[in-house]
């Protein structure tokens, strides 16, 4: 019995002692770094680092009293490393965020701190909101940063993405006190405008977007075209928001009807806004609806914000005060170049110039004049667009005189410009992704 006693006490005595070692041999646990950098808003990963692995799954708890927070970093049996994603409050921008970790099983907590300074999120700007690039060309997009002590090492990759989340380039800013360029190739499915953003860790760093606007120069502006039968266009220019012209619409109105001919009329936003029943008259006849900028300005000769401005002005009152969506677009004056034509491609509608232009607006133009410049047989040929303005020199009166001539002698059919497009093989350009075409329908009488 003695000798049973004896051994049992030994017994008791080895496994206090294992545990007892195994107490005191639990892995210390550290913070795998001593500080870190961040912006509000993010996401930090922390890290803990054990002395050695663990024999069993180990939960460490680290505390941030700034957070008034208890986290968990879960070490896996048989390892040394466990972390914790913690989601970092806007509201902590430009505060020291200190984590200290908990007593806790399995692991003896070491007494260092880990230090996290929170810094606000970048604040991105493009150098230029309104930029201009062709096809087979190299697109560079330049970016600003305005609070560059923002960016910190190790979360300094931006993206730049379109509309569509596609990412167009990144780079790493590694000196953000400077300012950056993205860089890419413009390829054919890029064409059209692009709505630009920039992206830092998958959180959007631009307030405003930039705008990129992309177009092929081969593709030629329209003038006269080459249609499959003999058809021509007559358009027709209300710009001037100043001489009334209900009358003048009805008389045009009534010409076009007597020979069955339906025309393109471009039209100014100032003509839409302050004639808005001439405009709606022009609409009710089937007649096509055409954008001609908002004021009438010389487009080469403005900025690219302005030049934007004058054809979305215009469209945008198009579509309130008549509910169609202009898809073709003339330059006052016939003042133009390659930006504006890739603008307003961009913004889904193709640029048309003349084949002749009636000069019913000048001052040392006769009526007889007129008549004899756009019946001229040298200049006059199949796929021809002619320029009349609704406040010309006898706009009606001479759309009353050559339409038969048009259509008896040279045996041309007129037509709305988008019907001689596609009798010559061109196409609408794509409607930008930010925007729907609105079609007119005529109410039902």
């Amino acid at each position: 019995m003695k000798k049973w006693a004896g051994l049992l006490l030994i017994c008791c005595l080895l496994l206090a002692c294992t545990c007892g070692l195994a107490e005191d041999t639990a892995p210390a646990v550290a913070f795998a770094a001593k500080s870190g950098k961040i912006n509000c808003g993010m996401d930090y990963t922390v890290t803990v680092k054990a002395a050695a692995p663990v024999s069993s799954d180990t939960i460490v708890f680290l505390q941030c009293s700034a957070l008034n927070a208890t986290y968990q970093a879960a070490i896996p049996a048989g390892q040394d490393t466990g972390s914790v994603t913690i989601t970092i409050p806007e509201e902590s921008r430009g505060q020291r965020l200190d984590f200290v970790m908990q007593s806790g099983e399995g692991y003896a907590p070491t007494k260092e701190k880990f230090a996290l300074q929170v810094y606000s999120m970048p604040k991105v700007i493009f150098y230029s909101p309104y930029m201009m690039n062709h096809l087979g060309k190299e697109a560079a997009v330049r970016v600003v940063c305005q609070n560059p002590n923002s960016v910190v090492a190790g979360n300094n990759t931006f993206e730049l993405r379109n509309l569509k989340g596609e990412v167009l380039d990144t780079i790493t800013w590694s000196n953000p006190s400077k300012d950056a360029s993205f860089k890419f190739d413009v390829t054919p499915e890029l064409l059209g405008k692009q709505n630009l953003s920039v992206w830092l860790n998958g959180i959007c760093v631009t307030a405003d977007e930039g705008y990129l606007f992309l177009s092929d120069t081969s593709v030629k502006r329209l003038s006269t075209m080459n249609p499959s039968e003999p058809a021509m266009s007559i358009t027709i220019d209300c710009g001037s928001p100043s001489i009334k012209t209900p009358q003048q619409t009805k008389d045009v109105l009534a010409v076009l009807e007597k020979y069955g001919v339906k025309a393109t009329f471009f039209m100014t936003g100032s003509f839409v806004e302050t004639q808005t029943e001439s405009a709606r008259m022009i609409l009710e006849a089937g007649h096509e609806i055409a954008n001609h900028t908002a004021t009438h300005p010389r487009m080469t000769q403005v900025d690219y914000r302005t030049m934007h401005r004058e054809v979305m002005r215009c469209t945008k009152l198009i579509e309130d005060l008549l509910g169609v969506s202009p898809r073709l677009f003339r330059p006052p004056y016939g003042d133009t170049n390659e930006k504006v034509t890739c603008l307003v491609r961009a913004e889904g509608m193709e640029e048309v110039m003349w084949t002749i232009d009636s000069y019913d607006w000048h001052a040392e133009f006769t009526q007889s004049r007129i008549i004899e410049r756009v019946t001229n047989e040298k200049t006059l040929v199949n796929g021809s667009i002619i320029l009349f303005h609704i406040n010309g020199l006898k706009c009606a009166e001479n759309l009353d005189q050559v339409i038969p001539y048009y259509q008896n002698v040279k045996g041309f059919k007129c037509v709305p410009v988008t019907e001689l497009m596609a009798l010559s093989g061109r196409e609408l350009p794509p409607m930008p992704a930010d925007r729907e075409a609105l079609v007119y329908t005529p109410s039902a009488q």
